[in-house]
């Protein structure tokens, strides 16, 4: 399966493991920072750790109207 890619702006729900597998608290934030290492790309904010996208889901906004 391949992992989804995501954009700078998205918004992402932590669902996963961070880069080194450590089990983080499962929090939203907007992606500010991607990093492509070894194949894979990794994606952050200021203040998270680097998560690769399978440990991400987006977060859909509903529209309204």
């Amino acid at each position: 399966m391949t992992p989804p890619i995501f954009n700078l702006g998205d918004e992402v729900e932590v669902i996963g493991t961070d880069r080194y597998g450590n089990d983080t608290d499962k929090t939203k934030f907007t992606i500010v920072m991607m990093w492509a290492d070894d194949g894979k790309t990794f994606y952050s904010d200021r203040y998270k750790p680097w998560y690769p996208a399978s440990s991400l889901r987006l977060v859909e906004e509903l529209e309204i109207g």
